[in-house]
């Protein structure tokens, strides 16, 4: 499948869409449930343990991502099967250290009602993503 101009811009408005999305589905939850919304692009860490934990799961699927990725690189058979475990293994990552904020939010956070704020925002971005999948980004391609 070759991308023409039109679908570059499809998938663009696509991002754009899906940010707006997300971005006011996570200020709506906080907002009700009196959580302060975390810094935007930073790591932010409920403890040392929470950073040492994160920071160790980070270098595990950062060594199974290469060695997936040199396997795809090097090999002759059908490359979408590896293309797929490549992304099953970065939605496993967003999705576990995910789960692992929320159990840290709720064993050492201030606010006990963080935990549920990042787990509904991650059950809402499950959702939008296997919907984007099984409507084939929303019919757009």
């Amino acid at each position: 499948m070759q991308l023409g101009n039109n679908d570059f811009s499809s998938i663009l408005l696509l991002f754009v869409l899906l940010f707006i999305v997300l971005t006011l589905f996570n200020y709506v939850t906080r907002k009700l449930l009196h959580v302060e919304r975390p810094r935007s692009f930073s790591y932010n860490y409920v403890n040392t343990t929470h950073k040492k934990i994160d920071w160790w799961m980070r270098g595990v699927f950062t060594v199974l991502l290469v060695i997936v990725s040199y396997i795809v690189t090097t090999t002759d058979d059908v490359a979408s099967f590896w293309q797929f475990i490549i992304f099953g293994l970065i939605i496993t990552f967003l999705v576990v250290t995910e789960l692992l904020r929320a159990f840290m939010e709720w064993k050492h956070a201030d606010n006990q009602r963080a935990f549920l704020a990042t787990l509904i925002e991650l059950a809402f971005v499950i959702i939008m993503v296997t919907l984007l999948i099984t409507t084939d980004s929303l019919g757009l391609f």
